[in-house]
């Protein structure tokens, strides 16, 4: 189902390294890539800290960054 949209899921237990290639692949692609910083879905709702990939990622790309709220997806 995920290759459809192109989603490509990150296994947050394997460490930062793949993730950071795959986003950087993208990017290079000029492809859209659409990253959640907190790295995995909250079990309360609440937001989780940001983890420094996104920032990583944006450092090393001269991409355009478009910060977004997804309001309501834990209900």
């Amino acid at each position: 189902l995920s290759r459809a949209p192109r989603v490509l899921p990150v296994d947050p237990d394997r460490g930062p390294a793949p993730a950071l290639a795959c986003g950087r692949a993208v990017l290079a692609r000029g492809d859209v890539l659409v990253w959640f910083p907190e790295g995995r879905r909250s079990r309360t709702g609440a937001m989780a800290p940001f983890l420094p990939g996104v920032g990583v990622l944006m450092a090393g790309s001269r991409c355009a960054v478009v910060p977004a709220w997804i309001e309501g997806s834990f209900r």
